[in-house]
């Protein structure tokens, strides 16, 4: 029976400290890896490459050369099942965490220490290197932004297995992608119409009053839709129909910004659930038609109804630029939490759907959501419900304690 290859460790001297290599022998041919700093970290790729001659796979040494920052480029550019907004958060991930080098304090031996992930060689990313970038992007850029990135790096080493330039995944630090989830302001009822009034009677640079384009979104979102800032955005006037007291709108589409490209407004929507009917009524039905009254060109010079409904002031889609000031000066204008932000009355929305309407799969439809599990994340536990289940309670023990004492049997003792 032929003898199993072995892999040697052996220790050379750098200008930056002692190094540790690995040597073995296929088909007489020698092949080497260099540039572990850790003696630890070069025992368990010598062991992996052992595991892998046994089940007759070629050694990483033929593999897993491309730069971390290089795969995630391919990754992103041919990762056709992510949607374009995933992606763009993905590749600033990246770009902050991954292919710029983060300084943090070693909490061992307190001094400064650099991590640049994005250079390494996918081969040379083992769990300790991993575990050592989470700390660093923990210490530089907080929690929040540390379980994002790992996340992301998850996903990127994951597509690296299928491409075969890594067998073994490397992210394997317990809760390192989880966070904290910060509380969600307070949103009132009365929140979407304040901020909707404040964009009315918005202020532009020069201190003149020019009512936005957009003031009427709050309130369709809040009051009505409940929809995402991209579907909005997307909307046409061939979506929405207006016919006795009330206005159904198709989301068929969103509206994003693609790097290098422009608008892309014919995106596809999220998930194939997010492709919907929604029918308003009242305040959301009113905002909604004096806005196309306004801002629109008359129905007959659209006849296609092809038309965005929510424009920049200079046409084609409300940029995230232009919405952001005015949004925050509105809602400093308003009074309301400085915190608040538009998904919030899509939260509004649903936790206000779910006070009349008990179905989690008519809440998940109306949202557009995916899953059920996914819509429940935007109901929230308000002092309202709170006293609805308080009082449901106390009916249920007043209606079990009625004739209780009629129904005691006293219990007898028996004597010794």
């Amino acid at each position: 029976m032929p003898r199993a290859t072995q892999v040697h460790i052996k220790q050379y001297a750098t200008k930056a400290g002692p190094r540790w290599k690995l040597r073995w022998h296929i088909d007489r041919q020698e092949n080497q890896e260099f540039g572990f700093a850790d003696e630890d970290d070069a025992k368990l790729r010598a062991n992996e490459i052992e595991r892998e001659l046994l089940k007759g796979q070629t050694p990483l040494s033929s593999a897993g050369r491309v730069t971390l920052s290089e795969f995630a480029a391919f990754h992103f550019r041919t990762a056709t099942w992510l949607k374009p907004g995933t992606v763009r958060r993905y590749r600033m991930l990246v770009k902050h965490n991954v292919d710029a080098p983060i300084t943090y304090v070693d909490p061992e031996t307190r001094r400064k220490k650099t991590i640049y992930l994005g250079a390494m060689a996918l081969k040379k990313i083992t769990a300790s290197v991993v575990h050592e970038w989470v700390l660093a992007v923990e210490q530089a850029r907080g929690e929040l932004e540390r379980s994002k990135a790992y996340r992301c790096l998850s996903g990127i080493m994951t597509r690296a297995i299928l491409e075969k330039e890594i067998s073994e995944h490397p992210c394997k630090v317990r809760g390192a992608s989880k966070e904290k989830v910060r509380p969600r302001p307070h949103v009132g009822d009365d929140v979407p119409w304040r901020i909707a009034q404040a964009l009315r009677n918005h202020r532009d640079q020069r201190g003149r009053y020019v009512r936005a384009r957009f003031a009427a979104i709050p309130i369709v979102i809040g009051y009505g839709l409940g929809a995402r800032k991209s579907e909005i955005r997307g909307l046409r006037r061939r979506d929405v129909t207006v016919e006795m007291g009330k206005a159904r709108v198709e989301i068929q589409r969103q509206c994003h910004w693609v790097d290098g490209v422009g608008w892309d407004e014919e995106a596809d929507t999220k998930t194939e659930k997010s492709v919907r009917p929604i029918v308003v009524y009242e305040a959301a039905l009113e905002a909604l038609i004096e806005h196309m009254e306004e801002f629109m060109r008359p129905a007959e010079e659209d006849p296609e109804g092809e038309d965005l409904i929510f424009t920049g002031l200079h046409g084609g889609p409300v940029a995230d630029t232009t919405w952001h000031d005015a949004w925050t000066q509105a809602k400093l204008d308003a009074g309301v939490n400085p915190d608040i932000t538009l998904h919030d009355l899509r939260h509004l929305a649903a936790t206000s759907v779910a006070k009349d309407i008990k179905d989690l799969k008519f809440i998940q439809d109306y949202l557009g959501d995916a899953t059920v599990v996914a819509a429940m994340r935007y109901l929230e536990v308000t002092d309202e419900s709170r006293d609805e289940v308080g009082a449901a309670m106390g009916k249920r023990f007043a209606k079990f304690a009625q004739g209780a004492d009629d129904n005691v049997v006293p219990m007898r003792r028996t004597s010794a």
